[in-house]
């Protein structure tokens, strides 16, 4: 690409991405079947199957249940009414609801903007319209916590963001862009416990991350590396060029840099009788170790092999990266990391932000010949 061309990105990188908005399902694991509401910022209008129109305001509350295929809306005044379509519109600039679900009985989330509710498989339904970078704040403090520092924040917002752009679509069958688990992002919460997640969120508005072909990355990140990242490859099947392994010594020593997990020999065994490997009977323990050099797509007994992502799904455990040892009639897996080890290490990440690193020294550590652009660059070069 030329230079003027580069140069040009550069100029209109340091432009706001205009606003957008993300459609998020609320609550989608659980069968919601009953909560209460109640503004904490701001002003709701309540519209009810479009005729009935409520105000409420911090001192309101209103309760939600369902009942007959209806929610049934109900104050402290009693029951209004039974509606199929309700939307919470804010009427200020700032508008937060306090939501608590109560069948089943959860902890109470606060979350901002805009709200439809409607009754779909024998549940409420709760999609949050929310201003995209309002949303991004929220999965930062729910996927990165709060006691990481401002160039890590930087980088988790300019990840979240990518993701949320490039998975626009992931839940277009269920009437919303993405839910709120970890199927998607973690959104458990408007960003409310540290002002820095805020900040670096704004600092980084409409930044993402793209590929030599100016397509948005897969921004993969996890808890830690156990020291070495993993190819793509390893893990969803797709190469690609700029999730490759390397190196991560910024992981070593983090909280969940270690474990162990023992399991008995003969349900080693089964397992892998199972997989279609042909063991002796009466073959000794030992011969099963393999020792922990690096990451590896696969684990190796005889002429016959099995991807390691596979027996951390079939053990439950916390990474694909381990050793295989013998002791006194078990199976020793001596393993590092947690997660499935393909992109960014978030220990890692906090840790390079402590050394002074900043994000764009983050981001192009884990990932190989990207770049950081706006959304607003993005969208020239692809008209």
């Amino acid at each position: 690409m030329q230079k003027s061309l580069w140069i040009l990105i550069l100029i209109l990188s340091l432009i706001s991405a205009s606003a957008q908005n993300i459609k998020v399902g609320l609550f989608h694991k659980y069968q919601l079947t009953s909560l209460l509401i109640s503004p904490v910022f701001g002003q709701y209008e309540l519209i009810a199957d479009s005729s009935k129109h409520i105000k409420l305001n911090t001192n309101s509350i209103v309760y939600l249940n369902l009942v007959n295929q209806k929610i049934q809306l109900k104050t402290t005044n009693g029951v209004i009414g039974y509606y199929q379509h309700i939307e919470l519109k804010g009427n200020q600039s700032f508008n937060t609801l306090r939501i608590k679900a109560d069948a089943p009985s959860l902890k109470a989330r606060e979350y901002e903007d805009d709200f439809v509710l409607d009754v779909v498989q024998g549940k409420i339904r709760i999609i949050n319209n929310v201003r995209l970078e309002n949303y991004i704040a929220g999965v930062v403090e729910s996927e990165g916590g709060i006691k990481a520092g401002k160039e890590y924040y930087k980088t988790q917002a300019i990840l979240c963001r990518t993701y949320a752009l490039e998975n626009f679509h992931k839940h277009d069958a269920d009437g919303f862009n993405l839910c709120d688990d970890v199927h998607c992002q973690a959104y458990h919460s408007r960003a409310k416990r540290n002002d820095l997640i805020v900040e670096a969120t704004s600092v980084t508005k409409g930044l993402v991350i793209v590929d030599t072909s100016l397509s948005l990355i897969t921004a993969s990140f996890y808890s830690n590396s156990g020291g070495q990242t993993a190819a793509s490859e390893w893990v969803w099947l797709q190469p690609r060029s700029y999730l490759k392994p390397i190196v991560d010594t910024f992981s070593v020593g983090g909280n969940n840099y270690e474990w162990e997990k023992r399991i008995s020999l003969s349900n080693w065994i089964s397992f892998l009788k199972r997989k279609g490997f042909k063991i002796a009977i009466g073959v000794n323990g030992e011969a099963f170790k393999d020792s922990l050099y690096e990451r590896r797509h696969y684990y190796v007994f005889g002429n016959d092999s099995i991807p390691y992502t596979q027996i951390r799904t079939a053990f439950n455990l916390r990474s694909a990266f381990f050793a295989v040892d013998y002791q006194n009639g078990q199976i020793v897996l001596n393993g590092r990391g947690y997660g499935h080890g393909v992109g960014l290490s978030q220990e890692g990440a906090m840790r390079m932000d402590e050394l002074g690193y900043s994000y764009k020294e983050i981001i192009k550590y884990y990932y190989q010949n990207v770049f950081i652009v706006s959304l607003r660059a993005l969208q020239f070069f692809k008209d």
